[in-house]
């Protein structure tokens, strides 16, 4: 089992402290600092506005492609 803790927290001189929950009993963890709010990194680079109904190939064949894909994921389940 992985377990995961979150937390956001302040920098200060280049410094954070953290105070990890009771269910991480380890005497050593994996740490990754992102800084927050993520730079920019959520906003989508391309304006898919400019492209809405450009398509021709209409709801038929998009729907047609969307069952088959789901279809494809139907399996005989054994006991």
């Amino acid at each position: 089992m992985q377990l995961a803790y979150r937390e956001i927290a302040n920098v200060v001189n280049h410094t954070i402290h953290l105070n990890l929950p009771d269910y991480i009993n380890s005497e050593m963890v994996e740490v990754i600092i992102l800084p927050y709010p993520a730079p920019e990194a959520s906003k989508p680079k391309v304006d898919y506005q400019k492209y809405f109904g450009m398509s021709n190939l209409g709801t038929d064949l998009i729907d047609k492609y969307l069952e088959d894909a789901r279809n494809d994921w139907d399996r005989t389940i054994l006991d």
